[in-house]
């Protein structure tokens, strides 16, 4: 449905967002998701939005806020993730970043192990992530994350000891994290660590940071100086509506379900001078944060 501009915005009914047009009331559904806008959750687990040019939010709609969508181009969204959604029955719409870090600390795996080696067919880590070009156009970070829990999730304590990343990632959403309050509705894919490329449309698209020049890169990583500052300001612009949300900030750096090699993975790096790491280091350094995503 077409955006149409906001005079107001109702709550007709729990979990139901409508505008203002002239006399009418409009439902704002999840066909009019933009980047930026609030998604929250009624008191059913259904999923609903609430547009992100909103001045405030109120104490109950922070409350029912899960997250902030980050893309609305569903090529973006990534095969693996787009198949549980149509078996599903549900319309790719989007990719919501969550509110919160899973994991403040966390490994992404086992140095000297090279992830589905053996190649076998339509598995991801089938190829390295290892040029910014392959970066960028790695948007399977449902599928990367499932496998590394199908994987290893019965593998002793392979997962919390080795896959840490993987594991905060499966409990994120859950009782048993203390995060029960931000579990994913059911008519989306449920969380997951997003890909290189889906950090890419993070920092692009809510960061607000050109990157398109890199996007054919050949380099194995990148260096931006000075757009750290802007990228954080400009994703917390959403982030301080809600009161409990964990702001970006910088000298931090998170972790991409993505594998650089058998010893590195893909991180995103916010330098405390400034600079933007599109980067690798290696799989068993913990210092690495998590923030999840989801598709709808």
């Amino acid at each position: 449905g077409a955006r149409i501009g906001i005079k107001g915005l109702y709550e007709v009914a729990d979990g139901t967002t409508y505008t203002l047009k002239s006399d009418l009331l409009i439902k704002y559904s999840l066909a009019d998701a933009r980047v930026g806008d609030f998604y929250c959750k009624n008191s059913s687990g259904e999923g609903y939005l609430i547009p992100g040019d909103i001045a405030q939010l109120t104490e109950e709609r922070q409350a029912a806020c899960i997250g902030i969508v980050y893309s609305t181009d569903v090529n973006r969204i990534g095969k693996a993730a787009e198949e549980v959604l149509t078996d599903k029955g549900i319309t790719p719409h989007g990719l919501v970043m969550a509110l919160t870090n899973a994991s403040n600390s966390c490994n992404w795996g086992e140095p000297f192990r090279d992830e589905n080696s053996n190649g076998s067919e339509g598995e991801p880590f089938k190829e390295n992530t290892d040029p910014l070009q392959k970066q960028y156009n790695n948007v399977d970070g449902y599928g990367e994350t499932h496998w590394i829990i199908d994987t290893y999730g019965n593998d002793g304590t392979a997962l919390p000891d080795t896959y840490t990343a993987f594991y905060h990632a499966s409990r994120y959403g859950t009782a048993e994290s203390n995060t029960g309050k931000y579990a994913a509705p059911s008519n989306t894919t449920g969380w997951f660590i997003p890909s290189m490329g889906q950090w890419w449309d993070i920092l692009s698209n809510l960061g607000k940071i050109d990157l398109t020049s890199y996007r054919n890169s050949a380099d194995s990583y990148a260096d931006i100086g000075h757009t750290v500052p802007t990228a954080v300001d400009n994703i917390n612009t959403y982030l301080q509506k809600i009161s409990d949300a964990t702001p970006f900030s910088t000298n931090t750096y998170f972790c991409s379900s993505s594998e650089y090699n058998h010893l590195s993975a893909c991180n995103v790096l916010f330098y405390s001078d400034g600079g933007l790491g599109l980067h690798y280091s290696g799989k068993e350094r913990s210092g690495r944060r998590l923030r999840c995503s989801f598709a709808f």
